[in-house]
Order: C-alpha cells, then sequence, then structure tokens
C-alpha cells in the first residue's frame, strides 16, 4: 500500500520528532563517552568514580528506554524479540476493542432507545426537503406538465384518492418506500442527513473524550509503561476525532461510500420485508383515518386540481409556483405537533430500532476489516509521527534519571566503605 504523502503540520511534527530524536541519540552517545573516559582516568583521579557510576546508570537508563520506545513500533535491531513490535500486533486487537466500544456505546439498545426518544424524524425529514426543495421543484413540475396531458380535468383527482383508498389493503408499502429510498440514495439526498449525523458525532466524541481515552488505555497491554499507553490511547482518541471530520469534509471519503451501499441493502430490505410492509400499511391506514389529514387532503387535492390547469395553461414558473407552495405545505404538515405526526414519528423510530438492533454487530466487524486493510508500516509511522516526540522526551529523562541514580547509589556504596 502506498504511503499517503503527509500534510503540511504532519511534516512540521515530523520535524519536531527528528530533532529530539537526534537529541536523545546523542545523549546516549555521549553518556557513554563518558562512561569510557571516567573509566580510563579513574586510576588517576579516584573521585572520577562518582563520574563513571552517573555515567554508566545512565548509559543503562538510555538503553533501556530506547528499547522500550522501539519496541512500541518495531523489532529492536530487527531481531525477532518476544513482545516488541507491539502495535503492528495488536493492530487487529485494537481495531476490535474499538468497534466494541462504539457498538456498546453507540448501538447499545437501551441507550439507542433513549436517544431515539429525543429526536423528532418527521422533522428531520422535513428539514431534508426543505434543503432538496430546489430540485424536488424542477423535477415535479416536468412530470406535472406531462401528466396533466393524459387525464381527465374533471374527474381525476376524486377517481385518483378513491382508487387509493382501494388499492391500500393490498399495496405493498414498505417495497415502494424501499424504491424510494434508492431513488433518494441515487440523487445522493442521503448526504443532507449523512452530514448532520456527522456533525452530531464529532460533537459527541468531543464531550466524551475523557471517556473514550480511558476506555483505550484499558485495552492496551499492562506490560507497556504508564507514559508510553497515555501517548497511544490520547494518539487513537485523536484518531477517532481526525476521521470522523476526514468523512464529514471529504464528499468522496470511502465510508461515505460504504454508507451508501448500506443504504441501498437498506432500499432491498424494505422492498422484500413483510414485516415493514405490515407496520407502513397501519401507519398510511391511521393517516388517512385521522380528520385532519382527511380535511388537509380534500383541501390540497381541490387547490391542488383547479390551480394545476390553471399556471399550466398560463406559464409552467406559475406551475413551478404552486409545487413550492404543496411542498411548503408539507413540510409545515410534518412539523406539526399532532397526534397523527406523534404515531408517524414513533413507528419510524421503531422501524430504525429494529433494523439497528439487527445490524449492530457489523459494525465491529466492519471496523476490523478496514483496520486489517491498513499497512504495518504506515499505521505505525502515523503513530510514531504523533507519539514519538514526547516518547523521545522519555528516553531523555530516562538518561537523566538513571544518571543521577546511580550517582546516589555510588556516593551510598563510598560511605560503607
Amino acid at each position: 500500500m502506498a504511503e499517503r504523502p503527509l500534510t503540511a503540520e504532519e511534516q512540521q511534527l515530523w520535524k519536531q520528532y527528528r530533532r529530539i530524536w537526534t537529541v536523545a541519540t546523542l545523549l546516549l552517545l555521549a553518556v557513554f563517552s563518558l562512561a569510557v573516559f571516567a573509566t580510563l582516568l579513574e586510576p588517576l583521579y579516584p573521585w572520577m568514580r562518582f563520574l563513571r557510576g552517573f555515567a554508566e546508570a545512565a548509559t543503562v537508563g538510555a538503553l533501556a528506554d530506547w528499547f522500550a520506545v522501539t519496541a512500541l513500533f518495531r523489532h529492536p535491531l530487527g531481531l525477532p524479540i518476544p513482545h516488541t513490535a507491539i502495535l503492528p500486533a495488536k493492530k487487529q486487537q485494537l481495531a476490535e476493542s474499538l468497534g466494541i466500544f462504539l457498538e456498546n456505546n453507540f448501538l447499545e439498545p437501551a441507550l439507542l432507545r433513549q436517544r431515539l426518544r429525543q429526536l423528532n424524524l418527521l422533522n428531520t425529514i422535513a428539514n431534508l426537503l426543505e434543503q432538496a426543495q430546489p430540485a424536488i421543484q424542477q423535477y415535479a413540475t416536468t412530470f406535472v406538465q406531462r401528466l396533466l396531458q393524459h387525464l381527465d380535468k374533471e374527474r381525476w383527482m376524486e377517481q385518483l384518492l378513491h382508487h387509493f383508498r382501494s388499492l391500500l389493503p393490498a399495496w405493498n408499502i414498505s417495497r415502494w418506500t424501499g424504491k424510494l429510498l434508492s431513488f433518494l440514495v441515487e440523487q445522493q439526498l442521503h448526504t443532507l442527513l449523512l452530514n448532520e449525523l456527522l456533525s452530531y458525532g464529532e460533537t459527541w466524541l468531543k464531550a466524551n473524550r475523557q471517556m473514550i481515552y480511558e476506555f483505550l488505555l484499558s485495552r492496551i497491554p499492562w506490560y507497556i509503561p504508564r507514559p508510553f499507553r497515555n501517548n497511544v490511547a490520547q494518539y487513537l482518541t485523536e484518531l477517532l476525532e481526525r476521521f470522523i471530520a476526514e468523512v464529514r469534509n471529504d464528499p468522496h471519503h470511502p465510508l461515505r461510500k460504504q454508507i451508501e451501499k448500506f443504504l441501498l441493502d437498506l432500499a432491498t430490505q424494505l422492498q422484500e420485508s413483510e414485516v415493514y410492509q405490515e407496520k407502513l400499511r397501519s401507519l398510511l391506514s391511521q393517516l388517512l383515518e385521522h380528520p385532519e389529514a382527511q380535511s388537509m387532503i380534500q383541501n390540497i387535492s381541490q387547490q391542488l386540481n383547479a390551480a394545476l390547469y390553471q399556471f399550466v395553461e398560463q406559464s409552467p414558473e406559475k406551475l413551478e409556483a404552486a409545487v413550492q407552495t404543496l411542498l411548503h405545505s408539507v413540510i409545515q404538515f410534518l412539523r406539526q405537533q399532532d397526534p397523527v405526526n406523534t404515531a408517524m414519528n414513533k413507528a419510524l423510530i421503531e422501524m430504525l430500532q429494529d433494523f439497528i438492533a439487527q445490524h449492530r454487530s457489523s459494525l465491529r466487524t466492519f471496523i476490523a476489516s478496514v483496520v486489517e486493510r491498513w499497512d504495518d508500516q504506515e499505521f505505525v509511522r502515523r503513530i510514531e509521527l504523533y507519539t514519538g516526540r514526547d516518547l523521545q522526551f522519555i528516553r531523555i529523562n530516562g538518561t537523566l534519571v538513571g544518571g543521577m541514580i546511580g550517582l546516589l547509589l555510588t556516593f551510598v556504596l563510598e560511605l560503607i566503605r
């Protein structure tokens, strides 16, 4: 897999990392040289034993921390030592843990029900219609112009409503809903809702950053030093936030293609599911039997029948204005707070809950499959880029602290003598 070029920000991080890596490595060479120098001069200058104790312990500390830092990303010196190259070896485990976390915190049934109850799906649909209004107006105008050429001017609306009610018991609503969803996806109208969901997800991740960090930290093997685990967990937390932001900002992101495929699969299931068919048929029956809905349909049909022919005969511009008014009425109806809308909203939420409950485990598989396709070297390079600078400071601290401990031990041993 070809390496993705570094961004300007990442190039700056890489320069900082290499600078601190050079300092840590030169410090290792310096304390080793100091240990050799002190050992050679100790016979002439006995006080050099203190300098030697400092330098030897500092060298040991520097080498130990170099080994620990290197073992996170690769085999030190290329030797296949057990429990080294930890991150490449644990890549799939980390992905599965992340999938489990998202499944249990985003899609857990009880939590999902609580969150969905707070949503007004009809209002969301109204917002989508409002945003797609220009395209809908254009298609609707063309369709109406061609349709009216073949209809009975006086009775077509009445016949249409009667025919619709007679066909409702045998009408496969779920299938047509699936076809509608397929049309929306093909016209890319689903991206409007997806963008809203991604914005919500980005906000949730920022608000729960500490919880995600602590979860990832608890899944990293215990034998890795705590500072290393902190840096890796912090990077993975930031990586998740950047991933959501990338999906939201990139209209051609691969995840968007996966979601589009998922929606098309859902459209196929809607066209074949008897359960969804029964629920949608019951919902539509309740809607048509409601007095307010019947009054609205009658008023709209009368106004539409009179307006359509009038506007078509006069000018297409006025016909388009009529379509705009009708669309506005539908949007306003969806935004109303009444028993019909409440029932429709509950039915939609129940359908969404059932579908998510059946497919929630697929999220873990999806994340694992995505991570499995990542190149190990590229994966390690990215983590090292964002955490390597802090890890090099650990090497520097280990060198200095080791040296101070060595000096202290040498002083104590001299007192004992």
